[in-house]
């Protein structure tokens, strides 16, 4: 029950957010007390940026984040989230520019 209630409290804020509420370096590392579920803090932050397209910013919520986790597990859950979203930015570009997902193959012809 516990960890229902973790996960909801670290999934709201981010959600319930509006885009002029900002945060404080005091506010971003008060979750650091909790030293469960805080690379899901990270990842609600970066999301929360991410959905007012402040892609850059979100790229630096994940680095500092990636930075200041303990466990393995809060790393690899940032560092997931970090290429799932670079993974989408880079598809998304690709799909503006008109590219297909797959790159035709290139015939190279040497000269002997």
């Amino acid at each position: 029950m516990h960890h229902y209630f973790t996960r909801r409290a670290c999934t709201l804020p981010s959600r319930q957010l509006t885009s002029n509420i900002g945060h404080t370096t005091s506010q971003r590392y008060s979750h650091t007390r909790s030293h469960t579920q805080v690379g899901r803090l990270w990842t609600s932050l970066a999301d929360f940026y991410i959905r007012h397209g402040m892609f850059e910013r979100a790229r630096d919520v994940y680095e500092e984040g990636m930075n200041a986790v303990i466990t393995v597990h809060d790393f690899s859950l940032i560092f997931d989230a970090l290429t799932q979203f670079e993974e989408s930015l880079l598809s998304a570009k690709m799909e503006a520019l008109g590219m297909e997902d797959e790159p035709e193959p290139v015939s190279v012809w040497m000269c002997v």
